[in-house]
């Protein structure tokens, strides 16, 4: 995996699983939310932040180890969960996260 394909890859999560959140909430709350997600770097983990349109600051909702590509929950804003939970290399990428962020590890996996 070189650095370019990473970023395409990457770019192009973070375009569907914005769209995925954005569709999620247009059917539970018609006209009232629209969401961005962006893209943080510090290191070797790739931030991925959730900031309802037009309101400051945001959340982490999930990260992305620049090294594999593999996806992890956050577990606070500045640090993710331990165990992949996909990898935006995937054929279904998004089957690793829902719209509030990377799914919870199975039972017994955290």
């Amino acid at each position: 995996m070189g650095q370019s394909e990473f970023e395409a890859a990457l770019a192009k999560f973070r375009r569907l699983a914005e769209d995925m959140v954005n569709a999620y909430f247009a059917k539970l709350l018609p006209g009232k939310r629209r969401y961005i997600l962006t893209i943080e770097r510090d290191g070797r983990y790739v931030k991925i932040v959730w900031t309802e349109r037009g309101m400051p600051g945001g959340s982490a909702w999930a990260f992305v180890d620049s090294k594999n590509g593999d996806i992890l929950q956050a577990d606070a804003r500045k640090r993710s969960a331990k165990g992949a939970r996909g990898n935006i290399f995937d054929v279904e990428p998004l089957a690793a996260v829902n719209p509030y962020g990377a799914n919870d590890a199975p039972r017994g996996k955290k």
